[in-house]
């Protein structure tokens, strides 16, 4: 079985700021796409629309959306790789 999660416990200052420097690096990452592939790629992942409401919404087919985030999860996974497990 799992252990309780201990909520009283104070985080590991070491995991802070590895998890501050991860979201400044995903922030400058982003930040380096293109328009269209940073909006599909938060429209995805943030906001969890479908690829068909992300075309309805940056007026694109649904296709044209696959492609673009398609090309940002590319794009963020090799800038990002220091992170990945």
């Amino acid at each position: 079985l799992l252990d309780p999660i201990n909520l009283s416990a104070a985080p590991d200052p070491a995991d802070v700021l590895s998890n501050s420097e991860f979201l400044a690096a995903l922030e400058r990452a982003l930040a380096e796409l293109p328009v269209r592939q940073r909006a599909c790629w938060v429209l995805r992942e943030v906001d969890g629309l479908t690829f068909p409401e992300i075309g309805v919404t940056l007026k694109l087919s649904s296709g044209a959306a696959r492609g673009h985030y398609h090309r940002a999860q590319v794009t963020l996974r090799q800038r990002m790789q220091r992170w990945q497990r």
